[in-house]
């Protein structure tokens, strides 16, 4: 099967990626919602519980990995595909993909604290021209956990945040947290001219390709049935699940301990 993780519910906007690209493949999801958010902690606690959130899916018996949170992607992705031999997933390959093939635009990165404030991105995308611009985005996540993304202070909110993006006057919006595409549509009144972009779908489309060149892999793969695991009882699942994937989802408690 396939094994995803994110801090949160924000991972199942990748699953609902996958689901349309490779609607035939098992799936179990692990959303740390104990120690959400990943993007105001520490790049070390975020190193060692993406480690853990992989160990676990392998025993749950994943064959390939998804980190879905984009923070764990900045900060432990490439340690992941390392320290595993299993193959290994991660939104920052998609993301930079979709910033190539946009070079000329003016072009805007949201991501959290942790993810902006990593330099990942400003490190791989500093001679790029016109100028990639960065914002991270505090109160996202929790608006999105919360679901606040209809309360009437959010546009406010989303206002405030990309308020800086606006008058730099970008073209294209990366979203680099799976928590934002709930936002998408208030991120769209506040930006009515900005072209919004998901790196989930690319990604789904890099993991078709990867099973197609790889049929090995692609066997040992379980097909049909999807679990979904939290470390806490997150907010507002049935309401969220519906909105992303259709349906609402069974929430299986694995309390993990720091």
């Amino acid at each position: 099967m396939i094994g995803i993780f994110d801090s949160g519910l924000g991972g199942l906007t990748v699953v609902n990626s996958l689901l349309d690209k490779l609607p035939q493949y098992s799936i179990v999801y692990f959303g740390d919602t104990a120690r959400l958010p990943y993007g105001t902690k520490e790049p070390r606690l975020v190193r060692a519980w993406s480690h853990q959130n992989v160990e676990w899916l392998k025993k749950q018996g994943a064959k390939i990995i998804v980190v879905a949170c984009h923070t764990s992607s900045t900060i432990a992705g490439q340690e992941l595909k390392k320290d595993f031999s299993l193959p290994v997933f991660e939104m920052t390959t998609p993301l930079l993909e979709i910033v190539r093939e946009n070079q000329g635009r003016r072009l805007g990165i949201i991501g959290t604290p942790a993810t902006i404030q990593s330099s990942f991105y400003q490190d791989r995308l500093k001679d790029n021209q016109p100028p990639v611009f960065f914002q991270d985005g505090p109160l996202f996540v929790s608006l999105v956990e919360e679901n606040w993304t209809h309360k009437p202070g959010t546009k406010e909110i989303v206002e405030e945040t990309l308020s800086s993006l606006k008058n730099n006057k970008i073209e294209v919006l990366v979203l680099a947290c799976t928590h934002y595409p709930l936002l998408r549509e208030v991120i769209q009144e506040v930006l009515p001219d900005v072209q919004i972009l998901d790196p989930a779908q690319r990604l789904a489309e890099n993991l078709k390709i990867f099973l197609t060149q790889n049929p090995e892999i692609d066997k040992t793969l379980e097909k049909g049935s999807h679990k979904f695991f939290f470390s806490a009882q997150p907010y507002h699942l049935s309401s969220i699940s519906q909105a992303f994937l259709g349906k609402t989802i069974k929430a299986d408690i694995v309390p993990f301990n720091d």
